[in-house]
């Protein structure tokens, strides 16, 4: 005989073990039923056993989650029973309805209910939270319905109607939710003065549905990040984001005054670059705006014009060889003398 996480193996047989709240994901030390581990197990046991006996105890779990090993079992190729040990509640009863053999306990409950949910987030997520809820519950009344050989309406309109609806195994197998009744002693039932004493979860068959922020939230992997490594639950990680947040918005407001900075800079280095090129002569001062404009949306090109740019010749500069007016030499004044001796003479 063998044992696994969740199964007991004896040969060519199997026994698969769902006891406790069924989930996606799990924290360290939880002891729950992991929806991923419970498919990879019945893939596993379907290659080397002949018959799994599948075994539930369960107040219910995350919907999904619950789906996939309710889907695992219906398209096994073994010879699968199902036994509802103590309690088969929410998803997990939806389970047990998988389309194979079901057997409950005398002492057994099952129970079937609306979908519950959680949400965070503004008025489109409420709204796409509750088209979720109806397309699960839609789903769910199909599953509910082909046992019980009623419509799916009518699934809805009498046991998802926000009340729990606990069974007994012989009002199961008068519904058609079970196929008949074994005895066995089950413990957990025992001082109890009902089934919703037994049933003290408030968010089973839930769909975990989060905001844009937080949808389908791991937090194991989240830890994994060096920023998230002390989060423990959900408002922990959204207290860090707006952490972030609030670096981010800080880090913002120091680049756009760099960024101001920057552009005077800029705009100070262009006024001396046109301040430049008049005084050389290569423009006027009349034509700056032009060049300002280039020197703003191509400064590359802008500066390659201004520098192939020749001065302009002035009357003046032909005259005095380029010298000043007033230099030692007195070229204007001579030149201006000569013109005048000539009018003279003529």
């Amino acid at each position: 005989m063998m044992s696994t996480e969740n199964s007991v193996i004896n040969g060519r047989e199997a026994d698969l073990l769902l006891y406790g709240e069924i989930v996606n994901n799990a924290g360290a030390g939880e002891d729950v039923v992991l929806g991923k581990a419970v498919v990879s197990e019945i893939l596993a046991l379907s290659q080397s056993c002949d018959k799994i006996r599948v075994h539930i105890n369960s107040e219910g779990g995350e919907v999904y989650a619950g789906i996939a090993i309710f889907n695992a079992l219906r398209s096994c190729a073994r010879e699968v029973t199902i036994y509802t040990d103590g309690i088969s509640a929410s998803i997990a009863g939806i389970i047990a309805m998988c389309g194979r053999k079901h057997y409950m306990s005398k002492y057994a409950r099952l129970m079937i209910h609306s979908v519950s949910a959680g949400v965070y987030g503004d008025k489109n997520d409420l709204l796409a939270t509750v088209d979720e809820i109806k397309a699960l519950e839609d789903t769910l009344a199909v599953i509910i319905g082909e046992r019980m050989k009623c419509s799916p309406e009518e699934v809805k309109t009498r046991y998802f109607d926000g009340t729990d609806h606990w069974f007994t195994a012989e009002e199961a197998v008068k519904l058609g939710l079970a196929d008949g009744i074994y005895d066995i002693a089950v413990p957990d039932l025992q001082g109890t003065d009902g089934p919703s004493d037994i049933y003290r979860k408030v968010f089973t068959n839930r769909a975990v549905i989060r905001s844009q922020i937080v949808n389908n939230m791991e937090i194991t992997r989240i830890k994994e990040k060096p920023r998230f490594t002390n989060v423990v639950n959900e408002d922990d990680v959204l207290r860090v984001i707006d952490e972030l947040n609030a670096q981010i918005e800080k880090l913002e407001g120091e680049n756009s005054n760099l960024k101001q900075r920057l552009s005077e800079m800029e705009q100070e280095d262009i006024e001396k670059i046109l301040s430049a090129a008049v005084e050389c002569g290569k423009i006027e001062e009349g034509e700056k705006e032009d060049y300002r404009q280039l020197l703003n949306s191509n400064r590359a090109s802008a500066e390659k014009v201004i520098t192939s740019l020749k001065p302009k010749r002035k009357v003046k500069d032909d005259i005095t060889g380029g010298q000043p007016v007033n230099s030692a030499s007195g070229a204007w004044d001579t030149k201006m003398e000569e013109i005048r001796r000539n009018r003279s003479r003529r």
